[in-house]
């Protein structure tokens, strides 16, 4: 399995200092929206599900996902996974003035990167929360490499993220970090405790579900769960927080676990494959608002 994607990091300057009780993506999602909407729609007066242009608009491509209901994956849903991830630290209740995001683009998202730059520059030139507070990009790059805004993204290589399916095992301390609140849902319901399984499990789903709409549709073989693990220091929490859609007129619950735990285990490279898949495209629900955000190092 492989999937390509282009990764872009990017600085926001802000006007002044400000203090943020919720995931800053949550925000800066809300106000691409509207600037990629403004940008890209040209038939104002359609809902996005039924409008003619949906499959070629770059903000029904990048934040409605449409899908045809007769295909093969998720059959009777007309929206896919989101083509990109916003990351961005949390900032609880800190005062900051600036803020490091990474977006990855998969699949015909990378098409769009463009689009999302200039609603991007847009947003700061209006300024964001109730305050209005403008922004400036400072810089914008490509994995190592840093660039003008007026570069152009389409001529930039791909890079690729592919699958290992090696069994070969290694007994490991891995750390792992829930940089954002990872939502996790079993049997049906949304849990506070889990353990490496639920983590590699829900990276698998993630992994295929991309792979099958943005990827080369291949999918991973069955996870192997591991059965030896000890979990060695854990500082696990439920995080709560809530967004406000404006499309829907509600607040919405978007609590989730966050925290850290120490796991040694008998990895695979599998297992390990699974974890970096998780660290690049994110795990659980609500990815596309920056949610399920984890990282993960040997000690």
């Amino acid at each position: 399995m492989q999937i390509n994607y282009r990764k872009i990091k990017l600085t926001l300057f802000f006007e002044r200092k400000f203090t943020i009780n919720i995931p800053f993506a949550y925000v800066f999602r809300s106000v691409l929206g509207n600037e990629l909407h403004y940008l890209s729609c040209v038939l104002k007066q359609q809902t996005c599900h039924i409008c003619p242009l949906r499959f070629k608009c770059a903000y029904s491509i990048l934040f409605e996902n449409p899908i045809n209901k007769e295909n093969n994956v998720i059959s009777g849903r007309d929206k896919a996974p989101s083509p990109y991830i916003i990351k961005a630290e949390y900032y609880k209740n800190t005062e900051i003035d600036k803020v490091d995001i990474t977006v990855v683009f998969t699949g015909e998202g990378i098409d769009y990167i463009s689009y999302f730059l200039l609603a991007v520059k847009r947003a700061g030139e209006k300024g964001m929360f109730k305050e209005r507070i403008k922004y400036n990009m400072g810089y914008i790059s490509c994995v190592n490499n840093e660039y003008s805004l007026e570069f152009d993204f389409t001529g930039l290589p791909l890079e690729t993220y592919i699958f290992d399916e090696s069994q070969e095992k290694y007994r490991k301390k891995i750390a792992v970090k829930f940089i954002t609140p990872f939502r996790y849902k079993k049997n049906g319901k949304y849990v506070s405790e889990i353990d490496v399984n639920d983590i590699l499990l829900s990276a698998k789903r993630r992994l295929d579900m991309l792979s099958a709409f943005y990827g080369d549709k291949s999918l991973t073989p069955k996870l192997e769960f591991i059965k030896n693990s000890q979990i060695l220091e854990t500082n696990l929490f439920w995080q709560d927080s809530s967004r406000y859609s404006r499309r829907q007129d509600i607040s919405m619950k978007m609590g989730g676990i966050a925290g850290s735990m120490v796991i040694e285990a008998d990895f695979t490279k599998q297992h390990l494959s699974f974890l970096e898949a998780g660290r690049l495209l994110n795990i659980g629900k609500n990815v596309s608002f920056g949610l399920g955000h984890i990282d993960y190092g040997e000690i």
